[in-house]
């Protein structure tokens, strides 16, 4: 299978980062590292300032990385769902594609 690269998922909650690497190893993918480090203090994306954001990740980070190192260039994050505005927008469900596009 051409064109998979390795690759680091990352989810940011209030208390934790969790990370998970998948590494392809000749003909297979392997779960390479699993693992989460927990913030000191608990952090809110909404409303703390960037710079204690930053640090509370980076801190986080770096405690991950000193267990066991990444093998990925690639990383894909996942934030908490609070964040985002989600609507269901009712429609007439005899509209054909065209005019739904």
């Amino acid at each position: 299978m051409t064109g998979f690269e390795n690759h680091l998922g990352f989810t940011i909650s209030s208390s934790k980062l969790q990370v998970v690497e998948i590494v392809r190893k000749e003909d297979e993918f392997v779960l390479e590292n699993i693992d989460e480090a927990f913030f000191n203090d608990s952090i809110n994306l909404e409303t703390d300032k960037e710079t204690k954001i930053s640090a509370m990740l980076q801190g986080a980070l770096d405690e991950i990385i000193l267990r066991n190192a990444f093998q990925s260039s690639t990383a894909s994050f996942s934030l908490p769902l609070e964040l985002f505005k989600v609507i269901q927008v009712p429609y007439d469900n005899t509209l054909l594609h065209h005019d739904l596009i």
